[in-house]
């Protein structure tokens, strides 16, 4: 709706680049084609493993519009943990950039596939079907620290994300002249509704 609406103001910026909601809408777009047409299904776990920025959050997107539910991988955290998380999670995909490719590829199991998303998608079509899925689908599988044992797969549904949002938004006020400020890295759960506001 927003892509629509707001098609050409910028829907996110960075001290190197910004895009508008058009581009982002149809880069993400492209995202979903090219996981649906390699396999993925509705339902599985996509694990996506980018530095933080613009296609980080496209690919999060693309994730979500072809119906999966996505695991953000921290490169912070040792290869050991990542491919560990990728393995528990039950990741189809690895949805990597260039600089977290070559990790990437050390990590991934038997069963999963890397997918380049700077090289591997520029083919598949922007334009996209929406799935059709449920508010109580699961959106997203975040990982705990492990700081007390085992780290812990943690998943939230669509429709909490949403509530999540909704009061956030409403407590501050928000509108469309606001702008959020993205501080924490995708692996933690409050970066899903969570931002620092800024008139």
């Amino acid at each position: 709706m927003q892509a629509r609406s707001y098609a050409n103001r910028t829907a996110v910026i960075t001290e190197t680049e910004k895009c508008s909601y058009d581009q982002l809408d149809r880069f993400s777009n492209r995202i979903a084609n090219a996981l649906v047409s390699q396999g993925h299904r509705p339902g599985n776990t996509v694990a996506v493993f980018l530095e933080q920025g613009i296609t980080q959050i496209t690919a999060i997107l693309g994730v979500l519009k072809a119906g999966g539910i996505y695991v953000p991988l921290d490169s912070h955290l040792s290869r050991q943990r990542l491919g560990k998380i990728a393995r528990d999670a039950d990741a189809e995909f690895i949805l990597a950039d260039r600089v977290n490719r070559s990790v990437a590829e050390l990590i991934v199991a038997r069963d999963q596939r890397v997918l380049d998303v700077e090289q591997d998608i520029a083919q598949y079509s922007d334009a996209l079907t929406p799935h059709d899925g449920s508010p109580d689908d699961y959106a997203y599988v975040y990982y705990t620290s492990g700081s007390t044992g085992e780290s812990k797969g943690v998943v939230d549904s669509h429709r909490n994300v949403l509530h999540n949002i909704g009061r956030y938004t409403k407590s501050l006020a928000i509108d469309r002249d606001d702008r959020l400020t993205l501080l924490q890295s995708c692996g933690f759960s409050g970066a899903g509704s969570a931002g620092h506001r800024d008139r």
